[in-house]
């Protein structure tokens, strides 16, 4: 991969990010921008930095509207999975695997059902979920420091923005960082982006 030109101020602060994450200070990382205007790449060269510092890197990519909710979540579960093999995913997962069976049933068939006569309402389901996906985040970055890249968040479903504000929000001593990229003429106006580090190229 040759050198990225003209983006010394955006390196310096992603890779700033990377450091304090590799500190066990968590962070989240927003790029925006026109399309073509080099956000993918950013987020690569600091993977790659990430990388040469020993951290592990995990890359999803969003899709247009009609995509599955909280597509790239599975994504990011998938290629755990992929990467280390489908029984370390269930080791990170340990006892939280019957809420995120709902994400990857594909990975996850033999998850403990719901005990009988217990049923959740949606916004305890949700909370759950979304604390699932946390304490695996915070799980698997507690052995090996973790960049999870989420590519294309303008094309992000409601639910998978929500997971992102409440990871951005409660996931703070984790040696994690996450990095996403949108186009900021396609967002949604009234979906603000979490409480971290950005900024816009031009």
């Amino acid at each position: 991969m040759g050198s990225l030109v003209g983006r010394t101020r955006e390196l310096r602060t992603l890779r700033a990010a990377t450091d304090a994450a590799l500190k066990g200070r968590a962070g989240v990382a927003l790029v925006a921008g026109a399309a073509g205007i080099g956000k993918t790449r950013l987020a690569e060269e600091t993977a790659q930095y990430a990388e040469s510092a020993g951290a592990r890197t995990l890359w999803a990519a969003c899709l247009p509207r009609e995509g599955l909710p909280y597509w790239p979540w599975v994504q990011v579960l998938r290629a755990y999975a992929r990467e280390r093999g489908l029984q370390a995913l269930i080791a990170g997962i340990g006892a939280v695997s019957q809420d995120l069976a709902r994400l990857v049933p594909d990975l996850l068939p033999s998850a403990e059902p719901e005990p009988r006569g217990q049923t959740l309402d949606p916004d305890q389901q949700r909370f759950r979920l979304f604390d699932s996906v946390a304490t695996f985040l915070q799980k698997i970055s507690d052995a090996q420091p973790c960049v999870v890249v989420l590519d294309d968040l303008h094309w992000a479903d409601a639910p998978s923005l929500m997971l992102l504000h409440f990871l951005a929000r409660d996931v703070r001593d984790a040696r994690l960082l996450i990095v996403g990229t949108y186009r900021d003429d396609e967002v949604d106006r009234d979906q603000p982006p979490p409480p971290c580090a950005s900024f816009s190229l031009d």
